[in-house]
């Protein structure tokens, strides 16, 4: 008989902080994966959270080993990345989980696992940044001047490179709202550059596919054949409710989603988000009722994955860690404030008068680099940051840190081939690394290179990690099943 356990189960962190003025919508939760197998235990964590810096980390980690034991680099997190949440306070966050570990510990039991993909979010996202030759990257942040196809998933972004290059107006700022409201406040004139690209610009300007199109489900059942629970998976910026989020807490389509599915297998459902760092949904508008009509129409994808699934005999369950560090950026050393005010300051200055629009870019994205870099203040010494493999069978579950870009995961399915890898981005330490992009994409810049919390070949070096780890598990599972 299998001595490998598995036991999920969730739990409420609404009340994990403070809400500074806002109402719940809808709850924020914590999701448990715990695996026991027959001498090691394993817990993963998914939080309903925008992310956590390692020290905070830390401390819930601490919390948990108090209450259960569970060795601290045993236990790995994943943020959903909902731009709705609270401010948490560690110290209640990692006693509220500590109760449902236990819980889960407590229910563990023998296990059948079942696995389906689908590449289904071509439909639901898109690549937010776009690149126009003189320019270099924009980042279509907002849904702003932006005209989205939900029945094809495209995105019409002309609006958005027309108000930049005629404006200079900041797509990152959450007070871009239309072109014609900056109007007034700006110059008629414009510049030979501005005209010229203006009058390149493509009429349509679409998003591009190059996303992680996969929906991913692992689904664990008992021996009974009840179920134990879920994971579900894709990768996708939460941001819908986003608008709504500076007075409602929620936890984005994620819960809808989780809570759909929650519904139909009546067990616990967790969500762990993918590499998004430049994808976005494809959406009308936000708010709650948008949030709804994505997160419901993922679950109904969903439910058409878990009808193709069979099941088989969990008997081997794998975890593998690796700590590495990273070095900061050099401007983050001795930041100052007024740096960061510098910088939007010169972008403001430079938009008075008719401007270079690629200069104008270079500019905001130094003041995006130094206010990304307000957390790194003073603090030259290398990070340590970890990329966690969990394995369940032939599955292997990879944990990166940061919001990571398109690129890197699909390196990494490139040199697996046929292999069953679902990549988790946003854990550990991920608002210390913040975005982590590839080398080629910093000669564009953009808001996802330019809020880049590590030295350039940061990615590059997750991709190597991951390779080795996945590499000495599947090697390893191949040493196994000779031996059977």
């Amino acid at each position: 008989m299998s001595k490998i356990k598995i036991g999920m189960e969730k739990v409420v962190i609404s009340k994990c902080g403070a809400h500074k003025g806002k109402i719940i919508h809808d709850d924020l939760y914590g999701g448990i994966l715990y695996t026991f197998d027959g001498k090691n235990e394993t817990v993963l964590i998914t939080l309903d959270s925008c992310g956590f810096i390692m020290d905070a980390i830390d401390t819930v980690k601490a919390e948990i080993n108090r209450a259960t034991g569970i060795r601290k680099e045993n236990i790995f997190t994943q943020s959903s990345h909902t731009h709705a949440d609270i401010v948490f306070n560690p110290k209640k966050l990692g006693l509220a989980l500590s109760k449902a570990v236990i819980s889960a510990k407590k229910n563990a039991k023998a296990a059948v696992l079942g696995f389906s993909r689908g590449a289904v979010t071509k439909k639901y996202c898109v690549n937010r940044r776009v690149k126009i030759k003189g320019v270099g990257a924009l980042t279509m942040t907002y849904n702003m001047r932006t005209k989205p196809d939900i029945k094809t998933g495209k995105v019409d972004v002309y609006g958005q490179v027309y108000d930049f290059i005629r404006y200079g107006i900041s797509l990152y700022s959450p007070k871009y709202k239309l072109a014609g409201a900056f109007a007034d406040a700006m110059t008629v004139d414009i510049s030979k550059k501005q005209a010229t690209l203006l009058k390149n610009l493509p009429k349509k300007i679409y998003l591009s596919k190059n996303i992680d199109p996969n929906m991913d489900i692992i689904y664990f059942k008992g021996g009974d054949k009840k179920p134990i629970g879920a994971i579900v998976r894709i990768a996708c910026h939460p941001v819908i409710f986003h608008k709504s989020g500076s007075t409602q807490i929620s936890a984005d389509y994620p819960g809808v989603l989780t809570r759909e599915l929650s519904k139909l297998i009546k067990a616990p459902v967790i969500f762990v988000n993918g590499p998004c760092g430049d994808v976005k949904p494809v959406y009308f508008e936000s708010g709650p009722k948008e949030t709804e009509r994505f997160g419901k129409d993922l679950a109904g994808e969903a439910k058409k994955l878990l009808k193709k699934m069979s099941f088989t005999p969990l008997k081997r369950v794998t975890f593998l860690r690796e700590t590495h560090k990273y070095k900061p950026w050099p401007e983050f050393k001795n930041l100052k404030e007024a740096d960061v005010n510098e910088a939007f300051e010169a972008a403001h200055k430079a938009i008075a008068a008719p401007f270079d629009p690629k200069k104008v870019r270079e500019l905001i994205d130094k003041g995006m680099r130094l206010w990304g870099g307000e957390a790194f203040t003073n603090k030259s010494k290398n990070f340590k940051l970890p990329i966690c493999l969990l394995g369940l069978n032939d599955i292997a579950l990879i944990s990166l840190p940061g919001e990571i870009v398109t690129k890197i995961p699909l390196s990494i399915y490139k040199a697996f081939k046929g292999k069953k890898i679902v990549i988790g981005a946003l854990g550990d330490g991920v608002d210390t690394a913040l975005y982590v992009p590839t080398k080629d994409e910093f000669k564009y810049g953009g808001y996802e290179a330019s809020t880049c919390g590590l030295v350039k070949g940061s990615g590059e070096k997750m991709i190597e990690i991951s390779k080795k780890l996945l590499k000495r598990f599947f090697n390893e599972q191949r040493r196994k099943v000779a031996r059977i």
